[in-house]
């Protein structure tokens, strides 16, 4: 009830004043409530920035700069309030380096256009996920463990400068098909709350340990991919919206990839990437439907 009291003050400011609201948005001095929150057909545009270096023992490091546009249309959410999200990778562009050699930009890659089928809770546990329009294997630049968008909370009220423990297994199909598989623990610690004259946010700190696996195996070719990373994130959240509004992270991940059987030697790709939300964009009558329900679901809980 607290929670949807914030939202819904956003979108019923004309009913009561947000003044009314101060009271209820705090359970106490020093803890707040957080989660995903969407609303049906909603469109988010969020801009990713990254930088990849991708190395052997042999190798010089590879260098990757890249900039995408992502598009999160809320496809429908569910009797049980679980959100359908569909993906999909609008613009991208690159520069591309060794040490000592030329640069090279692209603004093309097969991975613009391909949408994906996320279904999530309010906690962002991954109930569903698909690919929705690749027939043949694809993998986007950032690699098959490319820190991904809305990953799970597990807990949704904290105090400030608690920690808690997430473990979770994730498919993650927004960077490939077939995709890879991501078992993590994440250790995780509001950092930071800050309260401006328009919103609320909390910063969500956390360090992350994980274990990846990807595997093709037909009559011609069997290939497994198994990974390790450590990583390092900053989660800002808006409480207003409950929605991520920028997201950093730096990550290490060493791989070892066998083909038919043959291992071959070790490969490391370190990536700092950062999500900013750059819009929000509202289908109006499918907002009213929403907030109509939430006005019953307040009325019955009085």
């Amino acid at each position: 009830m607290l929670l949807l009291i914030g939202v819904y003050s956003i979108y019923s400011q004309q009913d009561r004043e947000p003044s009314e609201f101060i009271d209820d948005a705090e359970l106490s001095q020093d803890t707040i409530c957080f989660k995903y929150q969407f609303f049906p057909k909603d469109t988010l545009i969020y801009k990713l920035e990254a930088l990849d270096s991708i190395s052997t023992l042999e190798s010089e490091p590879f260098f990757r700069q890249r900039t995408e546009y992502i598009r999160i249309i809320v496809d429908s959410i569910d009797k049980l309030r679980n959100y359908h999200l569909k993906y999909e990778v609008l613009e991208y562009r690159s520069k591309e380096w060794v040490i000592g050699g030329d640069t090279i930009q692209r603004s093309k890659s097969n991975h613009i256009g391909k949408q994906s089928l996320i279904v999530i809770d309010s906690l962002g546990n991954r109930l569903l996920a698909k690919n929705l329009n690749t027939e043949s294997a694809l993998t986007n630049p950032g690699g098959l463990f490319q820190p991904i968008l809305f990953f799970t909370l597990s807990e949704t009220c904290k105090k400030q400068m608690q920690s808690w423990l997430v473990r979770t297994s994730d498919t993650l199909v927004e960077n490939a098909f077939p995709p890879a598989v991501l078992s993590s623990t994440s250790l995780m610690k509001i950092s930071k709350i800050e309260k401006t004259e328009t919103d609320t946010s909390i910063l969500i700190t956390f360090v992350r340990t994980g274990k990846g696996l990807y595997a093709i195996m037909n009559n011609e070719l069997d290939v497994e991919l198994t990974s390790v990373t450590n990583s390092y994130g900053e989660l800002t959240i808006s409480i207003n919206r409950f929605l991520p509004v920028k997201y950093y992270m730096t990550q290490e991940l060493k791989v070892k990839l066998k083909v038919n059987e043959e291992t071959e030697k070790p490969t490391w790709q370190n990536t700092l990437i950062t999500y900013e939300l750059v819009s929000q964009t509202h289908n109006e009558r499918f907002l009213q439907d929403e907030i109509n329900r939430m006005r019953k679901e307040l009325k019955k809980s009085r």
